[in-house]
């Protein structure tokens, strides 16, 4: 689940539904979410919520958040999807993850579709047009769906 800002917000209802099957002893598997914002303390919405998600869902859950203002450089959530490139490889290509994107059209799925694709073509080791067709196939079998504004 990729989703900064307010595209953040069904998420939120993703994880809640995930934390009601697991008190129904229902098995989960990995649940990764990269979200973020310009300002921790100004707009960083939810952040009790995931404390508490991570620790009602263990290993089940992982958030990796950025504040995109708070350092020298400003950072992205496909910063954050760069630095663990090989385990959402592994989801998406040997676990058969499904994708969900939320939020910016104009620069953030942008960036992210191409962090996609480079993180299939490094993982496969096939050409970039090869790995933007893996991602089309994703789409296309239902497995990435994006809500972009």
């Amino acid at each position: 689940m990729i989703g900064p800002g307010t595209g953040v917000a069904p998420f939120r209802a993703f994880m809640q539904d995930r934390l009601f099957a697991k008190n129904q002893k229902q098995m989960l598997g990995m649940s990764i979410l990269f979200t973020g914002c310009r300002n921790r303390a100004e707009d960083y919405i939810y952040a009790d919520e995931w404390e508490d998600l991570k620790t009602l869902l263990g290993n089940d859950f992982q958030i990796h958040t950025v504040f995109s203002r708070e350092a020298a450089e400003k950072v992205y959530v496909q910063h954050r999807m760069m630095e663990v490139k090989e385990q959402l490889f592994d989801l998406i290509h040997n676990n058969k993850a499904w994708v969900y994107i939320c939020g910016d059209a104009a620069h953030m799925a942008k960036d992210v579709s191409t962090a996609l694709v480079d993180i299939i073509a490094r993982g496969k080791g096939i050409a970039t047009k090869d790995a933007v067709n893996y991602i089309t196939n994703l789409k296309d079998s239902g497995r990435m769906h994006e809500d972009i504004w």
